[in-house]
C-alpha cells in the first residue's frame, strides 16, 4: 500500500475497499468483523519508512474507515481468494471533467483563461524527455489557456534524477545522482515553449531565517523556505513581465521541474477562478509539488513562509518542537497566524501554506488527484531498481 512497507492485504468484508483514488481492492471469502488489515509477510519495514508504516497506514485507514482491526499473525489468503483491481485516475479525472461540461449545458464555470506557468526549483529530472515532455503536453498544452508564459526559476546545483535510467541507482531514495550543465536544459525550454524568463538561483546562501531560529530546528530543514523564496521570486518574474508588455494573467500554475504528469490536468476554463487548486488527500497538508492560483492570490500564496513578526524582513519554517504540537493540534501561538491553531498530519512545506492561505481568508480546493504527478517512477517504487512493472495480489 505504501512505497517501503511490508506487504499488506487489505479486506474489507462489505465487498471494497477504496484507498486514495487509485486502488480498489476486493475481496472474497474473508470472512467476519469489518476491515482487516494483514501483515502477510511479517518483513520488517526500512528505516526510513517506518514512519509511514506505522502512523500514516494505519492513519488512512482509520479517516477512511469506522474501525478496523490490525492482524499481524493471521495466515495471509490465498491467491484464489483475493484478487486486485486497480482504476485509472487519469480517466475518471477526464470523464468527470466531461460530466461536468455537459451538465452546465457546455459552458465552463470561468471564462479567465491567460495562465503564467512557473516551473520552479531543482532541475534534477527536468532535462528528461519523459518529464519536460509531460509537462508540455498534460501540463501547458492541456489548459488549453488563451495566452501562457512560462517562466523558470531553477538551481543548477541540485543532483538527482528520477527519470533518468537505472544506471547508478539509489535503491535508498529511487534517484540517479547527474549534474546538469545550463546547456542541459535547451532541449526542455525549446519542447515546452511559451517561454518567457529564466532565473537561476545562486548556488549558496539560503534565505535569512528570523532572529533566534536556525535551519537545525525546521522540519523539514530547508525546503520550505527555499522553496517559497523561489515562488516569490517567479511571482516577482510575472509582475514585471505583465508591466512590460502591458499584459495580464488570469492564473499563476507552479510545478516542480523534476515531475511528470501523467495525465491532462484539463481545461483552464474548467476551474472555478475564486480558489486556489491543488491536491489535498484527507490525511495530509497541499501539496507542495504543484498548485493552480488565482492570480490576485499569488502574493499571498508566495509569501506564505515570510516571518510576520518581523515585517516580511526574514523567513519562518515550522520547528520540530512545533511539528510535534501541530500533531495533537496544540499549536495555537505561531506568528502570523495565531489564533488559529496549526494541524500538520505529516509536516510537509504545505502544512504551513494551508494555514496561512486561511488566515488571509484564500480559499482552496484540493481535488486534483495526486495521482496526476509522479516525481519517481511507478515500477521504483513498487519494486525498486530494475522490478518488474507487473503486480500481484
Amino acid at each position: 500500500l505504501i512505497a517501503g512497507c511490508p506487504p499488506f492485504v487489505v479486506v474489507c468484508v462489505a465487498g471494497v475497499a477504496y484507498y486514495g483514488r487509485t486502488a480498489n481492492v476486493v475481496a472474497s471469502a474473508c470472512g467476519g468483523g469489518s476491515l482487516l488489515v494483514l501483515n502477510a509477510f511479517h518483513q520488517p519495514c526500512e528505516p526510513q519508512d517506518q514512519y509511514l508504516c506505522d502512523m500514516v497506514l494505519s492513519g488512512v485507514l482509520h479517516r477512511k474507515f469506522d474501525t478496523m482491526k490490525l492482524g499481524l499473525d493471521m495466515l495471509p489468503p490465498r491467491s484464489e481468494e483475493c484478487t486486485a483491481q486497480f482504476a485509472s485516475a487519469g480517466e475518471a479525472w477526464v470523464g468527470d471533467k466531461e460530466v461536468q461540461l455537459a451538465a452546465s449545458g457546455g459552458v465552463w464555470p470561468s471564462t479567465a483563461s491567460r495562465v503564467a506557468v512557473c516551473i520552479q526549483g531543482g532541475v534534477r529530472s527536468f532535462p528528461h524527455p519523459r518529464a519536460y515532455q509531460s509537462i508540455r503536453d498534460n501540463l501547458v498544452n492541456g489548459l488549453n489557456a488563451s495566452f501562457l508564459r512560462v517562466f523558470y526559476v531553477l538551481n543548477l546545483t541540485s543532483d538527482k534524477c528520477s527519470w533518468c535510467g537505472e544506471k547508478d541507482w539509489d535503491p535508498a531514495w529511487g534517484e540517479r545522482h547527474v549534474q546538469h550543465q545550463p546547456g542541459d536544459l535547451l532541449a526542455a525550454f525549446s519542447a515546452v515553449g511559451h517561454f518567457a524568463s529564466l532565473t537561476v538561483e545562486p548556488s549558496c546562501c539560503w534565505p535569512k531565517l528570523r532572529p533566534g531560529l536556525h535551519y537545525e530546528d525546521c522540519f523539514p530543514r530547508w525546503s520550505g523556505t527555499v522553496q517559497w523564496r523561489g515562488k516569490e521570486q517567479c511571482e516577482a518574474d510575472i509582475d514585471q513581465y505583465e508591466v512590460a508588455y502591458g499584459v495580464g494573467f488570469d492564473w499563476v500554475l507552479w510545478t516542480r521541474p523534476d515531475v511528470r504528469w501523467e495525465f491532462p490536468i484539463g481545461d483552464i476554463r474548467s476551474f472555478p477562478s475564486d480558489r486556489v487548486h491543488t491536491t489535498k488527500t484527507t490525511y495530509t497538508e497541499l501539496s507542495d509539488i504543484f498548485a493552480l492560483v488565482p492570480r490576485r492570490y499569488m502574493p499571498i500564496y508566495a509569501s506564505a513562509y515570510r516571518d510576520r513578526s518581523a515585517n516580511g524582513s526574514a523567513f519562518t519554517c515550522v520547528t520540530r518542537e512545533q511539528l510535534a504540537r501541530a500533531y495533537n493540534q496544540e499549536l495555537c501561538d505561531f506568528p502570523g497566524i495565531a489564533p488559529l491553531c496549526v494541524t500538520c498530519f505529516f509536516g510537509n512545506p504545505g502544512c504551513l501554506v494551508e494555514f496561512h492561505l486561511e488566515k488571509h481568508e484564500v480559499p482552496f480546493e484540493g481535488s486534483i488527484p495526486e495521482e496526476i504527478t509522479s516525481r519517481i517512477p511507478r515500477e521504483y517504487i513498487v519494486g525498486g531498481s530494475g522490478a518488474s512493472q507487473k503486480s500481484t495480489a
